[in-house]
């Protein structure tokens, strides 16, 4: 008996906006939306409906780089080399995450992850602008660039947050 699993690729001759997938969730009504090199793709099973940056549509997705993807309620967030899009569902459109620190610094660069923690707070790593944390009840955010500016992933574990940066340290808060 064989260890492989078998399986079907899904490419962009599938209905896929790009071959180059850099992360993947499964929504809560079970579609499966994929973050290309070229674009977001939700997948239904059979069929897949593909969202772009349409120039002067400020409804469309604001970049095609998609690196990160969180599900909070009906909305999904969408993390791209330019920030941050929230995708609404209930209008099949995308607004910008225009949150600014006390500091009026937006998250404009490569979102690399975004994570909701146990607590509600939404943990934002970026790729040059370090970790942002985001507290949706009193709409804050804050950033801390003091440890890093070049974060790559997150994770809660026992009631602490581990943040893996660039030059292969990790942070614990």
């Amino acid at each position: 008996m064989s260890d492989l699993l078998p399986f079907r690729p899904l490419q962009s001759k599938d209905g896929l906006s790009h071959n180059t997938v850099w992360c993947a969730l499964q929504d809560k009504y079970g579609f499966i939306w994929l973050g290309t090199e070229n674009g977001l793709t939700r997948y239904e099973g059979n069929n897949s409906h593909r969202y772009y940056n349409i120039p002067d549509n400020l409804g469309s997705l604001g970049n095609n780089r998609v690196h990160a993807l969180m599900e909070d309620g009906e909305d999904i967030w969408v993390g791209t080399n330019t920030g941050i899009f929230i995708y609404r569902r209930a209008t099949d459109s995308f607004e910008f995450f225009n949150g600014e620190t006390r500091y009026n610094v937006t998250i404009n660069c490569e979102t690399r992850k975004i994570f909701k923690a146990s607590d509600g707070r939404i943990w934002i790593v970026t790729l040059g602008q370090g970790i942002f944390i985001y507290d949706p009840s009193g709409k804050t955010l804050h950033q801390n660039i003091s440890q890093t500016s070049l974060a790559l992933d997150i994770c809660e574990h026992d009631g602490f947050i581990y943040v893996s940066c660039v030059r292969s340290h990790v942070l614990r808060f």
